[in-house]
């Protein structure tokens, strides 16, 4: 009788391997779109015994407010949210009795550029020039290639990564899950493939895959994602957040940082010293969206144009993530 029982709840709430699904995470639990713009939101299951996996393709989703975003529950594109207009909307992912919502903030411009992102050719990165040498409605500044039109191609950027649960402790399995913004996908996710490489305290780990399970993390050992071409061409900022194992450590060090990243507050010029192996500089709101870009070879960023206020600066090298807070006066 027990196995029957168990039969059917795992038939109706869902198991691995013998064990109940206890909770359902959605990631992200809280973002802001543009209207006309997409994001594939992923249900992580949480299981008994502590494992958990994505099962945005089994749980059904739904809208409370379909008129602001609409979430899809088509094979393929399960999770898929399109923002429709202005206002929040509740996506929830239901399996069985377990639910859990995320909360969809849809706005005109969500890069703050000035121009509404369902015309804006690069919907998730500050591009107010709109400059597009090809004429091929990709902009410069998301464009893999500028010198030739290339219409269908994609970009991805800011990708975020989740480590669930998050309170994950060194030696145990932690598990790895990642979030790509994608643009001019014309509305067709399916389509973008791009490579995906996991960084464990600066060394290549783990496989092409979307999510990373690690069962030898210690403390300090920090963790992150970058995004390369795949079938598909990808441009934007391409590495992830980095993820600290510790409840008390921190990857910045307050002195260090005023000795290799300086003035700060600034009025117009970010100066960089002595950092070595320099992949990409990266300038964000404190929504984390991608405002600036600047070339690895470069000393210095020029934010004479941005309006004040705090930013977050994150420079990625070959071996680790350094993040700090700019102040713009």
């Amino acid at each position: 009788m027990q196995k029957i029982i168990l039969f059917i709840y795992c038939l109706t709430i869902g198991c691995i391997s013998g064990q109940s699904l206890t909770g359902i995470i959605i990631i992200p639990n809280a973002i802001t779109l543009g209207a006309g713009t997409s994001l594939k939101l992923k249900a992580i299951g949480v299981y008994s015994n502590n494992t958990s996996q994505d099962i945005s393709g089994t749980v059904i989703w739904s809208s409370a407010t379909a008129s602001v975003a609409t979430v899809s529950n088509v094979n393929g594109k399960n999770g898929f949210v399109t923002a429709i207009s202005i206002g929040n909307a509740q996506i929830s992912a239901s399996m069985g009795m377990i639910t859990n919502s995320a909360m969809i903030t849809v706005v005109s411009d969500e890069d703050h550029d000035g121009l509404a992102d369902v015309s804006d050719n690069c919907q998730f990165i500050y591009n107010p020039s709109q400059v597009d040498m090809d004429d091929d409605g990709i902009g410069d500044d998301c464009d893999c290639n500028n010198n030739a039109a290339n219409p269908g191609d994609f970009f991805a950027t800011s990708p975020s990564i989740y480590l669930i649960p998050a309170n994950a402790q060194p030696g145990t399995a932690s598990f790895f899950y990642s979030i790509i913004k994608e643009g001019n996908n014309h509305g067709n996710p399916s389509q973008f493939n791009p490579n995906y490489q996991w960084y464990k305290n600066g060394n290549p780990v783990g496989t092409n895959s979307e999510v990373y399970i690690d069962n030898m993390l210690n403390t300090a050992d920090s963790v992150y994602l970058k995004i390369s071409s795949g079938a598909a061409c990808v441009a934007g900022n391409d590495t992830s957040n980095s993820i600290l194992i510790s409840s008390t450590l921190s990857v910045n060090n307050d002195q260090l940082l005023k000795e290799v990243i300086f003035p700060n507050p600034v009025q117009d010029k970010i100066y960089l010293k002595n950092i070595l192996n320099i992949e990409a500089v990266h300038l964000f709101d404190t929504s984390g969206r991608l405002i600036k870009t600047a070339a690895i070879n470069q000393n210095s960023i020029d934010i004479t144009h941005l309006p004040k206020g705090n930013y977050v600066l994150k420079i990625v090298t070959d071996k680790k993530i350094i993040e700090t807070k700019i102040i713009k006066n």
